[in-house]
């Protein structure tokens, strides 16, 4: 119901999302795709681990577990961010391959 105050929470891998629906209404799809890209983070985030895990590169592991810390903040730094998957790319090139996992993770720069 529009103009009633109501609260969302999401919360993926210890990482929290607050959203006050009392502008949006209740159903609106935009608090449907908060919880979309939600879950495409979390799958994207997880495609990763598996692919650096596999890898046993050390530096990857590293900059694969900083750049989680900081999407996990309450305000995560998208310079970090972008360092961080920077710097994944150079020391694990492949994991440019993981096409659909790497956009959006790249898309976290542009939206925080």
């Amino acid at each position: 119901m529009f103009g009633s105050k109501s609260n969302i929470s999401i919360s993926t891998n210890g990482g929290n999302i607050s959203m006050d629906t009392s502008a949006i209404g209740e159903g609106n799809i935009v608090s449907k795709s908060a919880s979309q890209s939600d879950k495409d983070t979390t799958d994207a985030l997880q495609a990763i681990t598996d692919f650096v895990a596999s890898s046993q590169n050390s530096a990857a592991s590293l900059l694969l577990e900083n750049l989680k810390k900081e999407i996990k903040s309450q305000q995560p730094d998208k310079n970090l961010l972008k360092q961080y998957w920077d710097g994944l790319k150079s020391v694990l090139p492949d994991v440019v391959k993981l096409a659909d996992a790497c956009t959006k993770i790249s898309s976290l720069f542009m939206s925080i």
